[in-house]
C-alpha cells in the first residue's frame, strides 16, 4: 500500500519507492507510492531526490508509457514529453516494449513449472538468484518469444546472458 495515502497499489501500477533505511538492520527497503502520491508528495518535500533516471531500480523494465511518465518527474525533465515529436530509435524501442509486455501478459496464464520448461527446452537458465523468481522467468521467456533464444556470452564463451538495464550482460 502507498505510504502517503495509505490505499493499496493494483497489481502492474505504476508505483515508486524511495529507499530508506532500516532501523532493524544495515539494508534499504523501498517506501512504496502511487505515482501521483509521488510526484505530488514525496517529490514536493524532496525536491531533488529525482535527478537521473539511471538510479531508477528496474527503470528498463517498465513499460514505455511509464518510463515516459517517470523521465517527466526527472530534475530537469521535461513535462511536455507527452506532446512531443518522438525519435526513430524511441519509436522502435516504444514498438518493443509494447510487444514485450503483450508477450509476458499471454505468458502470465502458465504456471511456474511450465514457464520453467519453455525456458529449459530453449536451453535458457531458468533458476538461481539470477534467473529465478516469477517476475524475472516471465521477462526471461517473453524476451525469448520476442527476441529467440539467447546463446552463451560471446566473450567468455560459458557465461549465461541477462537482460539488465537494456542490454545483455554475462553472468
Amino acid at each position: 500500500s502507498c505510504v502517503r495515502c495509505r490505499q493499496p497499489i493494483r497489481q502492474e501500477e505504476l508505483r515508486l519507492g524511495p529507499l530508506v533505511q532500516s532501523t532493524k538492520g544495515d539494508f534499504k527497503y523501498p517506501t512504496w507510492h502511487h505515482f501521483a502520491c509521488f510526484e505530488d508528495g514525496y517529490l514536493k518535500k524532496h525536491p531533488g531526490a529525482l535527478a537521473d533516471v539511471a538510479a531508477i531500480g528496474g527503470f528498463d523494465k517498465l513499460r514505455f508509457a511509464d518510463q515516459k511518465r517517470i523521465k517527466s518527474l526527472v530534475v530537469g525533465g521535461d513535462s511536455t514529453l507527452e506532446t512531443k515529436a518522438v525519435t526513430a530509435e524511441e519509436k522502435v524501442v516504444a514498438k518493443e516494449n509494447k510487444l514485450l509486455w503483450a508477450q509476458r501478459e499471454k505468458l502470465e496464464a502458465l504456471s511456474n513449472p511450465e514457464l520453467q520448461q519453455l525456458l529449459e527446452h530453449n536451453n535458457q537458465p531458468a533458476s538461481g538468484k539470477v534467473f529465478g523468481g516469477r517476475a524475472k522467468t516471465l521477462e526471461r521467456a517473453a524476451d525469448g518469444m520476442l527476441f529467440g533464444a539467447l546463446p552463451k556470452c560471446p566473450e567468455c564463451k560459458d557465461g549465461d546472458l541477462v537482460c539488465s538495464r537494456g542490454t545483455y550482460k554475462c553472468t
